[in-house]
């Protein structure tokens, strides 16, 4: 096995990770239980028919290969005007960038500002 970083090494020190606990949840909803989840990314209700119809319509007009990096430019255009008109912040489509999850965001933010020898506050859970 490939050696670890000490940072990396230490994150299960005596405890679960994340996803553990999010995968035990997961099993006790699906099993019946009432479980809250409350994990990043999962939603606790079904997608709209409207979404997974466009999603349908989009896989069968070939739209299923990779994007370009940042985001078609289609989406990013949209973006750029939701931003600016819930913010009032004047929004280019070229300073947007869609990712496909937060995580994803977050590295992109963190990448975006910080060089190396740079400090950074990280606040938990990460």
């Amino acid at each position: 096995m490939p050696h670890l970083s000490e940072r990396v090494s230490n994150i299960l020190e005596g405890g679960k990770t994340g996803w553990e606990i999010h995968f035990h949840a997961l099993a006790r909803r699906q099993a019946g239980e009432d479980v809250l989840m409350v994990t990043a990314g999962d939603h606790d209700f079904d997608t709209p028919a409207e979404i997974v119809a466009a999603c349908d319509r989009a896989l069968h007009a070939g739209y299923h290969h990779y994007t370009q990096l940042e985001g078609i430019p289609a989406l990013r255009a949209a973006m750029a005007r939701v931003s600016e008109a819930v913010t009032g912040v004047a929004t280019r489509p070229e300073e947007v960038l869609a990712t496909g999850g937060g995580q994803g965001a977050l590295y992109a933010a963190v990448q975006a500002v910080c060089d190396p020898g740079s400090h950074a506050i990280v606040c938990a859970p990460y």
